[in-house]
């Protein structure tokens, strides 16, 4: 009877082993979650010269790669909006230079950001709807909060834009202004994923943090010339 009981016990303890690892490891080979955390699988990683990005280094990444796209569609939007030549000629600068470290953030990380942002995109324009069920949530977990935070971000720039537009002659001060805070909060971002960040992906931010610091000093440059019509003259 007890070395029936010590059996129930063991083969207990062995199912508790075998479903903890289970639990505790992406569904499929091939998930999100294992996309997004293991080494990126770039030709040069292949060589083994490319930075071994950890976990947390590719969630930063994420993270950044939101806030670029973000900055991307308000910047090319405004593109459009503004009528001052200065401003303009800045939103151009800082598009060149979102759209270099984009392509460098891609590149990094074996092209999956660019992956997860275009399926947040794909599911946010198709209305898709969440992942229900326990399997289904923690299959797309990570896939789940790029889209929450891709569209919290898009929201709050169209918001922005209508504020900005309601001002009419007065859209490109508000520009600045909106920009300056925003920049702000971008660096203070930065500045905290640096603290984290592994050497291997602590120079990309750096380049991050120097470029925005850069587009948010000229940017208050403009705010703080006294020519008023420096911000109503058009560019077209």
């Amino acid at each position: 009877m007890r070395v029936h009981f010590f059996e129930k016990i063991t083969a207990a303890l062995i199912a508790l082993f075998v479903c903890g690892v289970a639990w505790n490891k992406p569904l499929f080979a091939g998930s999100p979650e294992t996309n997004l955390t293991d080494k990126p699988t770039s030709a040069s990683a292949k060589e083994g010269n490319a930075p071994h990005l950890n976990i947390v280094d590719h969630k930063l990444a994420l993270c950044l790669a939101v806030d670029l796209t973000a900055q991307l569609e308000m910047s090319e939007q405004a593109l459009k909006e503004t009528k001052s030549e200065s401003i303009h000629q800045l939103i151009s600068t800082n598009l060149s230079q979102q759209r270099q470290l984009a392509e460098r953030l891609e590149l990094l990380t074996g092209g999956r950001t660019k992956a997860a942002i275009q399926r947040a995109l794909h599911e946010i324009k198709n209305h898709t709807p969440p992942p229900t069920g326990l399997a289904a949530i923690r299959q797309d977990a990570t896939a789940a909060v790029v889209r929450i935070r891709l569209e919290i971000a898009q929201e709050n720039g169209r918001l922005l834009h209508d504020q900005m537009r309601a001002k009419g002659d007065g859209y490109d001060r508000a520009y600045l202004q909106a920009e300056i805070i925003g920049q702000t909060q971008y660096i203070a971002t930065l500045l905290v994923f640096a603290r984290q960040a592994s050497d291997d992906f602590t120079p990309l931010i750096e380049a991050a943090t120097a470029q925005a610091q850069c587009h948010l000093a000229a940017a208050r440059l403009l705010v703080a010339e006294p020519q008023a019509n420096q911000l109503a003259s058009p560019s077209r």
